[in-house]
Parts: C-alpha cells; structure tokens; sequence
C-alpha cells in the first residue's frame, strides 16, 4: 500500500475487450490492472482480487455492455441475475475505501428502462457511488450520464 498516495484506482479489463495492451499502458501509474480470464467468472476473479487488495478508492471496469448488463469473464451480469451474486457485490463495499466508487465502461450499459433497472439494482446491492452510460463508451466517448451516489 502506498501511503503517500491516497488515490488507489483499480482498472479491470475484460478478457473480450478489444486492445486490452493500449488500455494498460493508457492507464495513470497509479493504477492497479487485472485482466480477466476469459475462462473464470469475471465476478469471482474481482472479488477474490478486491479482498487481497482492500482499499482502492475506484473500480473501473472495462467490459462490453448492452442496455441493462455487463459482461464480465464468461458472465453477462444483468438484473435477472444480479441476486444470485448479491452477497458478493455487497462485499465489495466491504474491501473499497469508504468513498470508494464504481465505473462501467460498457456500452450502453445505463440505456432505457432495462438500464436504469439494473444501475438501481446494482448500486443498492453495492452500496457505493456507481456511474455508467447510456451511449456508447470509448474511442475518446468518456461521458457517463448515469450516475448514482452513495449516501
């Protein structure tokens, strides 16, 4: 842990993005990067990663979306099943900071009704500021349009 430098930024990588080298070298050096294995569930490695490293203040995840989920590892994470991994992702707030957040980077994760549902749900199970975007995310589109703070 490094102590003289509060920001500890965690950037995952899906095993399915494409250029996950130029995405890590992109990364601030600050940053921690675990790319998943496209044989493992994506929920699992991140977790298992989150509990050895507590403490990082932000959790981007770079994976393909579609309105309303999120792939991670051979998992597409969507609200029919995000109560199967409740207990998991409530950990999660377990092992960040106590301002910690989580970023989506997956296309139109955040569109439509299907969207919404599924960031509500999700920010309730992880309890943390969660932002993701209803448009598509990359090649130089940053902007995230639904954000959901924690209280």
């Amino acid at each position: 842990m490094n102590l003289h430098y509060p920001y500890r930024p965690l950037l995952v990588l899906d095993a399915a993005i494409e250029a996950p080298e130029q995405l890590r070298k992109g990364a601030i050096d600050a940053a921690q990067v675990l790319q998943l294995d496209a044989q493992r569930h994506g929920l699992e490695q991140i977790s298992e990663y989150l509990e050895q490293h507590r403490g990082i203040t932000s959790l981007h995840l770079m994976a393909h979306g579609q309105p309303g989920g999120v792939q991670l590892g051979q998992t597409w994470l969507t609200s029919q099943n995000l109560d199967q991994w409740g207990d998991r992702l409530r950990q999660w707030s377990q092992f960040l900071s106590p301002q910690g957040s989580v970023v989506l980077y997956g296309c139109r994760t955040g569109a439509g009704t299907l969207g919404q549902t599924f960031l509500t749900h999700l920010h309730r199970l992880l309890g943390v500021t969660l932002a993701a975007s209803s448009h598509v995310v990359g090649q130089g589109q940053w902007h995230f349009d639904r954000i959901l703070r924690s209280k």
